[in-house]
């Protein structure tokens, strides 16, 4: 029995290290033409910013981040040049793999169930 509980933790344990988010790295016009809630901005001085609940805005090659946290009254603002932007990450959700490795995941549950089924079936016919 204890296998059959393995069989059914190791598919889900494979769910949860893959996930439904995968990291995609845009070009600089991608990132303009864009509205990314939660990108994250690496410059060529090693300095990452943020754009998680933030508010951003792009004039004349220049990033603007504006940022008004809930519960102080410190604003912490920020300007990038975009020609200082070594790259633009952005985490998005990965459909088709999430639903490939769900359907992979019941169908190894479910072959572990019928063949739980059919050993129990198997040894009562068998009188053991």
């Amino acid at each position: 029995m204890k296998r059959y509980i393995a069989a059914v933790l190791i598919p889900c344990l494979l769910l949860q290290f893959t996930g439904c988010v995968s990291t995609n790295y845009l070009t600089k016009d991608e990132f303009i033409h864009g509205k990314y809630n939660d990108a994250k901005i690496l410059t060529r001085d090693s300095t990452v910013y943020y754009t998680k609940n933030k508010i951003y805005t792009i004039n004349d090659d220049t990033l603007f981040i504006y940022n008004k946290s809930p519960y102080t009254e410190i604003n912490t603002n920020a300007t990038v040049p975009l020609d200082d932007v070594m790259y633009y990450e952005v985490n998005e959700v990965n459909q088709g793999a999430t639903i490939a490795l769900v359907l992979v995941s019941a169908a190894i549950i479910g072959l572990m169930i019928f063949l739980l089924v059919l050993e129990n079936d198997l040894s009562n016919a068998l009188g053991e």
